[in-house]
């Protein structure tokens, strides 16, 4: 029998980002032995805009089985867990690929996945994210360190990957690791994919990354604005301080409070410096600051609510 893969895709309100992300997977390759499975993880719950748009791939014929599986629970952390669920426990499968329904998947993405965890053994593979804007770049775009722009990494092993844009998870992230699930707290504030792999890295968990096994993220021009790129900075930030604050020694808190206070301390200073000679390097300040706000919040127990709006359609 063949091995089963399944592709969960957890989505909200974003039909057409769907749509094209399922149009991309019609022509991925598979080996000969692998059944390719999807689920699509609709956070509207039932009658949602994706169980239209999965009804109509099953019209167009599809290439692989597919369903449309409600989550009524708001929330990322919600529809992640559900797509755990249904792979790892109800469709047995051997391995899960997650991808959000605003990207666009290349033609050897199952197989270069496959590839690396085959290779590696590991329990965890993070493939590649391109940025594809759908307008003007702006010119701060590469000071702000949040659309996959300086992703310089190799294609093997690695100590850790931190999200889930693009990932794929072995069996034995479910089997072997008690598991896991993803932390409710983080359903509409993000962050929390972080904060499931830091976990499963502190459990023992084995990473690995491919450059080869590549989506495009697609970004419109709402996420292209300097509003969105500060509110995400921030968030960012925030969850990172919570993250530290459950999973680190108090040595480690204690070095983040101080390398906060010193980021905070060059980036006032420098910033008006460098607005007068350097807009690029004041931009790289600029966000650096608002990172660090990010992580003060978060000590204090402060939260953005990312997930509460959907940006794109």
């Amino acid at each position: 029998m063949a091995n089963t893969l399944t592709i969960g895709i957890p989505t909200y309100k974003r039909p057409k980002g769907l749509r094209a992300l399922l149009e991309s997977i019609r022509e991925v390759k598979a080996p000969d032995d692998v059944f390719v499975h999807i689920v699509v993880a609709d956070n509207e719950g039932l009658n949602g805009s994706a169980d239209l748009v999965v009804k109509q791939m099953m019209d167009e014929r599809f290439p692989f089985s597919i369903v449309c599986l409600p989550v009524v629970e708001r929330g990322i952390s919600h529809a992640r867990n559900a797509l755990m669920d249904f792979a790892f426990g109800n469709a047995t499968s051997k391995w899960l690929i997650m991808v959000d329904d605003d990207e666009i998947v290349s033609k050897d993405w199952i197989i270069e996945f496959l590839k690396i965890q085959q290779a590696t053994l590991a329990d965890v593979v993070g493939g590649r994210v391109d940025p594809r804007l759908e307008s003007k770049k702006p010119w701060w775009f590469d000071s702000a360190s949040i659309y996959y722009a300086n992703d310089n990494r190799s294609t093997g092993p690695v100590a850790e990957i931190d999200g889930t844009t693009n990932i794929l998870f072995n069996e034995t992230v479910y089997k072997c690791f008690g598991k896991q699930r993803f932390d409710p707290f983080y359903a509409l504030v993000g962050g929390g994919d972080k904060e499931f792999l830091t976990r499963l890295a502190n459990e023992g968990a084995k990473f690995a990354y491919s450059r080869e096994a590549y989506t495009e993220e697609i970004f419109g021009p709402e996420r292209l604005s300097i509003n969105w790129a500060v509110k995400r900075t921030f968030r960012i930030g925030a969850a990172g301080s919570r993250i530290i604050l459950k999973h680190s020694s108090p040595a480690i808190v204690t070095k983040e409070i101080v390398k906060i206070a010193v980021a905070v301390f060059f980036s006032l200073a420098l910033m008006p410096l460098f607005l007068l000679f350097s807009r690029n390097k004041f931009a790289k300040l600029f966000f650096l600051f608002v990172r660090q706000l990010g992580k003060v919040s978060g000590f204090f127990g402060f939260q953005v609510r990312e997930y509460k709006r959907t940006y794109g359609k």
